[in-house]
């Protein structure tokens, strides 16, 4: 079923926005949860279809439920693997056909380096997986290469305090979403969790969880839409009002406000809230764009600076080739719709966007089955005025309020 979203030039233009919760903080504390050996409070809980997955695998797994299926959720893959892999029991780890096609040698190695007993059921180096769960104690010492997807790395971080000799990670290659890493390394802290972390090596000592009551903070990717929305919209008096977002944040995705800073979008906040606002209306030249740490907000930036019409170069966006969908193809399928062209050449992109936009009656976006998709391209309506997306419920991977959100902000939303 498609969405239909209207954008009328006489818009509200004070926003307030309450974001859900932090997906990628959510996750790691639904893993953490269950590792404690007590409860304790989590407030403002993602309430976006993949953390509901994590929960209820997790749910399963504690039930002694032998076949876990996480659908599309490569976070929640990622992390029950290692998961899995110290849980006594016998664990078949699978989910759907996309996630069937997306590698995950890497940790897979990494764990069976330090005793893990895992097979691959149909494909060598893919899901599903057989894991026999039992103490790991092979080896203390891992080498995992970075330059994959970070959530090998926090999938086994979260594990290490909790094997017999503790764990050495050497990362190898050049590390993507480091800022993700450093997020699960902050939250194991918050609950007891010491570590050291020099030069790509970080070394976890035997030792417990410490439950403690914690509070997720606003989703800083959810955030970068309403960014777009607010550089897009012909208008200097607009402000949104983003709630729950810190200055400080765990998230590296809070980069966006340094990104769209250069395009004249103001960030401000107050104890608990941000607020972001069009200051300027010059385009400040960046050279390249690089998103080797932020990867997810690849396709909101992408699709801003065509709409602004801005020719811009990036780097960093290898990963996106295993996300939910090849994001990359998506991206250049769906530019060309409105004659913009998105190219590769080995290991840079560049958005060909000046002078080139192209208005379509009636134009219909894609989503290839990816919330990134749906959310990023929304903004695309004002640019048009009035367009279509395909599958409408996509969102709920990761927030699932959006559309009603636009609606409340002045947008006509069928």
């Amino acid at each position: 079923m498609n969405v239909n979203i209207k954008y009328l030039k006489n818009i509200n233009t004070q926003f307030n926005i309450n974001l859900p919760g932090s997906k990628s903080e959510s996750n790691r504390i639904a893993i953490i949860k269950n590792l404690c050996k007590n409860d304790f409070n989590i407030e403002n809980m993602s309430s976006s279809h993949d953390t509901l997955i994590i929960n209820k695998a997790l749910k399963d797994i504690n039930s002694n439920k032998s076949e876990i299926n996480i659908e599309s959720c490569g976070t929640a893959m990622r992390f029950l693997t290692s998961y899995c892999a110290i849980t006594k029991g016998n664990w078949i780890l699978k989910g759907d056909k996309r996630m069937h096609e997306r590698p995950i040698k890497v940790l897979v190695n990494a764990l069976i380096n330090i005793g893990a007993d895992i097979n691959y059921i149909k494909n060598n180096g893919y899901p599903p997986l057989h894991i026999k769960g039992k103490c790991l104690n092979k080896s203390n010492t891992i080498y995992i290469d970075g330059s994959v997807s970070s959530q090998y790395i926090s999938s086994i971080l979260m594990i290490a305090p909790l094997l017999p000799n503790g764990l050495i990670i050497n990362i190898t290659g050049n590390i993507v979403s480091d800022p993700y890493i450093k997020m699960t390394l902050n939250i194991m802290n918050h609950f007891g969790i010491k570590y050291k972390y020099i030069n790509n090596n970080i070394i976890i000592d035997n030792q417990n969880y410490i439950p403690k009551n914690i509070t997720v903070e606003s989703d800083w990717s959810c955030a970068s839409y309403w960014y777009s929305i607010a550089g897009l919209i012909n208008s200097n008096n607009n402000v949104i009002k983003l709630n729950n977002l810190k200055k400080n944040s765990n998230q590296g995705d809070n980069y966006i406000r340094n990104i769209m800073n250069n395009f004249g979008i103001t960030t401000e906040f107050d104890d608990r809230n941000a607020y972001i606002y069009k200051s300027i209306n010059i385009h400040k030249k960046l050279n390249e764009i690089d998103l080797t740490k932020y990867p997810d907000i690849a396709q909101t930036i992408a699709v801003y600076l065509a709409g602004k019409g801005y020719n811009a170069k990036f780097i960093g966006l290898q990963s996106l080739k295993i996300k939910e969908t090849d994001r990359i193809s998506a991206l250049s399928n769906e530019l060309k719709k409105i004659n913009i062209l998105f190219e590769s050449k080995k290991d840079n992109w560049t958005l060909f966007a000046k002078n080139k936009f192209h208005k379509i009656n009636n134009i219909c976006f894609d989503t290839y089955n990816d919330h990134r998709m749906a959310l990023a391209f929304s903004a695309f309506s004002i640019v048009y005025g009035n367009i279509n997306i395909k599958n409408r419920n996509v969102i709920n991977k990761s927030y699932p309020n959006y559309w009603n959100d636009m609606e409340n902000s002045g947008f006509i939303i069928k």
